[in-house]
């Protein structure tokens, strides 16, 4: 038996897979976990700026409700003292343009303050100061259309009331000047540190992950080298292996060009293998019957076409390149892969 070198262990990267897999998870799985987790904690600090954001929204809004019905009011109100001064209808027209908005705006600023019981509670009384002064403001109208005299007292109500109103729309407006200060100092300071909470992610995960890259575009090399190194290993011994047969041994690829010849070819067909390499079987490897000298088919047709193992037919002599005449008695055999 020829000596043929042992081939060394493979790298314990390569040689336990399972070992190959928990170094893969450990370079990969912290990175990002440690990304998920810093995802995580920015999207909550987002959305709470969102959710600040939204509240400064709501107080801004609440505001212009409350603007909107304080024109409102002021409006009926002009309106009515000018009826009553200049005893024009056309005076009245602040009034009546005022008077069928009004309450879709208390149904709306309803519905904006539910969630603030110290505001709904200001609204309820609004409300009913605002009707008490639309029944006075009605009856002065009454009273200027009847061409009655007017009523000091009724008047002097109707200005109480109206001021009632007006107090109350103050009061509503600086409690939510007063949320919405606080609001916006807040939205400002969760804007700043969410901002740095950004900045402080970027600069550990970047290092984070720059390390991690390196290691593992690292280990992948190191992986990669090791493959190669026992392919070629394995490449080596089996070359050495088909080197160190007795037999002549010939390999051809799927269409029957040669691409290997072992020592022992080289000298019967009288090919180098530089030379050999890339040539049709028939011309490197030409056979032919000893008594007829007749062609002999190539087994290696069938080969390929059946993808049996083919033997050569007795009394068969190799004609090498150089004259010489071998007597052969041999087979050939397809050479498969792990996909077939």
């Amino acid at each position: 038996m020829p000596n043929v070198p042992t081939e060394p262990s493979a790298p314990p990267l390569l040689h336990d897979e399972a070992h190959f897999r928990r170094i893969l998870r450990r370079l990969t799985l912290w990175p990002l976990a440690a990304v998920l987790g810093v995802t995580l904690a920015l999207a909550s600090l987002v959305a709470c700026l969102f959710h600040f954001a939204q509240r400064v929204a709501h107080t801004d809004a609440v505001l212009a409700h409350l603007w909107r019905i304080e024109k409102l009011t002021l409006d009926m109100e002009t309106g009515i003292r000018g009826y009553r001064i200049a005893g024009e209808r056309t005076f009245l027209e602040p009034y009546e343009r005022g008077s069928p908005l009004l309450p879709a705006q208390f149904e709306a600023l309803a519905t904006l303050v539910q969630n603030d019981p110290r505001q709904s509670a200001e609204l309820a009384r609004l409300r009913e100061e605002q009707r008490l002064w639309s029944e006075n403001a009605a009856a002065v109208r009454a009273r200027i259309e009847a061409s009655a005299p007017a009523d000091l007292a009724q008047h002097r109500q109707g200005k109480t009331l109206m001021d009632a109103v007006r107090a109350r729309l103050g009061s509503m407006e600086a409690h939510e000047h007063a949320l919405l200060r606080d609001r916006r100092q807040m939205l400002v300071r969760w804007r700043i540190f969410t901002m740095a909470s950004v900045l402080l992610a970027g600069l550990v995960l970047a290092p984070l992950l720059i390390v991690s890259g390196r290691r593992l575009f690292a280990w992948l090399d190191a992986s990669h080298r090791a493959a190669w190194d026992e392919a070629d290993r394995e490449r080596e011994s089996l070359q050495v292996t088909l080197a160190s047969i007795g037999d002549a041994v010939i390999a051809t690829d799927t269409r029957g060009a040669v691409t290997f010849l072992n020592p022992v070819a080289v000298e019967l067909t009288g090919w180098p293998v530089e030379e050999a390499r890339g040539q049709a079987l028939e011309k490197v490897f030409p056979i032919v019957n000893e008594q007829t000298r007749q062609t002999v088919a190539n087994p290696v047709e069938r080969v390929l076409r059946d993808g049996a193992i083919v033997g050569i037919a007795n009394h068969t002599v190799l004609l090498g390149r150089h004259g010489r005449e071998t007597p052969i008695a041999d087979s050939a055999a397809p050479i498969r892969d792990r996909a077939g």
